[in-house]
């Protein structure tokens, strides 16, 4: 890699000295964009499942006859939240 400058602070002051490790580079980056996007993925979908679940539940407990006050207490789920289940 050839590098411009006494110290390069950074990818700017760096460029790839032949076309392959310019390819390289690029592709170890965008496989680290892809990464980053596959894990931001995997958590918001972890998340709505658990909001999924709470709702379920929820509903299997208004079902069941109880208090919408205990409900909320049981899945942290607010009272319109609660109200708009009940509705469904």
């Amino acid at each position: 890699m050839e590098c411009f400058g006494s110290a390069p602070t950074g990818a700017a002051d760096c460029v790839a000295a032949n076309p392959k490790e310019k390819k390289e580079m690029m592709e170890t980056i965008a496989q680290e964009y892809i990464d980053k996007g596959i894990e931001q993925g995997m958590e918001l979908g972890k998340q709505e499942g658990m909001e999924e679940e709470r709702e379920v539940i929820a509903k299997n407990m208004l079902l069941s006859g109880l208090s919408v006050a205990l409900i909320c207490q049981v899945t942290g789920l607010s009272k319109q939240a609660i109200a708009k289940l009940s509705r469904l």
